[in-house]
């Protein structure tokens, strides 16, 4: 697996050294990517695909060839201050439309 980072996460050494050495433990990797929304941290997963689930049969099916694949959520890190900013007036709704809009991520309705 590997986590992929806005590159903003950079700015924060102490953080990506804890990270970096808890994912180490697992076999996972760190990359990073510009930002899918401007001026927000984002994370996102990304993982090899050997097997895929077969929901008729109920068992996991090897692929062909392996393949990479983003899940298809997003994280965001949001300080305090900027959610109480995002909560007064419709902040949050318009960072909710916005990240609708990101290829592959999908939200509940």
């Amino acid at each position: 697996m590997t986590l992929v980072l806005s590159e903003s996460f950079k700015s924060h050494p102490d953080l990506l050294h804890l990270l970096r050495g808890k994912l180490e433990e697992f076999g996972a990797t760190i990359t990073y990517e510009p930002s899918l929304i401007p001026k927000y941290d984002t994370v996102r997963w990304q993982r090899r695909v050997h097997r895929e689930y077969d929901v008729r049969n109920r068992e996991w099916l090897p692929v062909d060839t392996p393949y990479l694949r983003f899940e298809k959520f997003l994280l965001f890190r949001i300080a305090v201050e900027k959610l109480k900013a995002l909560l007064d007036g419709d902040g949050l709704y318009r960072l909710v439309q916005r990240t609708r809009t990101i290829p592959g991520v999908e939200l509940p309705m």
